[in-house]
């Protein structure tokens, strides 16, 4: 047994937290590579099923699909960083995004009321 190397595994929660899952639209595990990348989609994929960087390719060149504000984005490329810093740190090497797409219906109803009669209300 004096061949066998240890190795390390550092597992990190799901911090996932939608509160209704009937709000799930799509689950993402994102390591930005496409080979291997992609799962078939059946009749028994659910919302709730966890899909793949080929599948997010699609989905976007397929409709409008995860605009985000430029705060936000930054927000997002901070984490990322802090991350990629840490794992970097301790010369580990794996990375994988898990992103969930929820319908926001708080959100929905806001830009709803940004509307009357046609006209664009003008934001501050």
């Amino acid at each position: 047994m004096e061949d066998i190397v240890p190795v390390n595994l550092l597992l990190m929660a799901n911090t996932i937290q939608c509160h209704d899952s009937k709000l799930i639209e799509n689950v993402f595990d994102l390591k930005g590579s496409i080979i291997n990348r992609s799962v078939t989609i059946t009749d028994e994929i659910k919302p709730s099923s966890t899909l793949k960087d080929v599948n997010l390719l699609n989905l976007c060149s397929d409709k409008l699909f995860l605009r985000f504000r430029r705060k936000d984005r930054k927000r997002i490329m901070k984490m990322m960083r802090a991350d990629i810093k840490f794992l970097n740190l301790h010369n580990l090497m794996d990375y994988s995004l898990l992103l969930l797409v929820e319908n926001n219906p708080d959100f929905i109803n806001a830009v709803s009321r940004k509307f009357t009669t046609g006209n664009l209300i003008k934001q501050p």
